[in-house]
Formats: C-alpha cells, sequence, structure tokens
C-alpha cells in the first residue's frame, strides 16, 4: 500500500528581484513542499545598474524551471 503525501494548502508567495543565488535557495525548499498555489512577484531591472539586467535574467531563468504541479501565478515587472 502507498501512502501519498498531502500537498501544502497555504499559498506561498515568492518576491523576487536580482538575486538567483538566494532564490534557488528559496526554490529547493518550496519544491519539497509542494504548495497547491505558488504566486511569484519579480520585479525588472533597474536601468542605472549595470548588473541588474542580467541577475534578473537569472532570476527569471530560475523561476521558469518550476516543473511540480502547483498552480503558478507570475506578475513580472
Amino acid at each position: 500500500m502507498q501512502c501519498s503525501r498531502a500537498r501544502f494548502a497555504t499559498p506561498i508567495v515568492i518576491i523576487a528581484y536580482n538575486r538567483p543565488y538566494l532564490l534557488k535557495q528559496v526554490l529547493e525548499v518550496v519544491r519539497q513542499i509542494e504548495p497547491n498555489q505558488l504566486f511569484l512577484v519579480v520585479d525588472g531591472p533597474n536601468p542605472q545598474r549595470a548588473l541588474d539586467l542580467e541577475k534578473c535574467q537569472q532570476v527569471r531563468e530560475l523561476l521558469s524551471t518550476i516543473d511540480w504541479a502547483s498552480e503558478v501565478f507570475r506578475n513580472y515587472s
């Protein structure tokens, strides 16, 4: 007999900007609990900061790897 694990019922909100190394750690934890709903709020790059565009792109690429069965809502600037 196989026991199925209950999914995490509380919605999770991730607010991200330009720290892909921290986001990767957060996603590893969220992947383990597989919430029913996941809300992603991502700010855009600051044009006055040279590295922002690259880091913000890395953040979006990480978020595109979400492959578990959560309902995902995205709000990107």
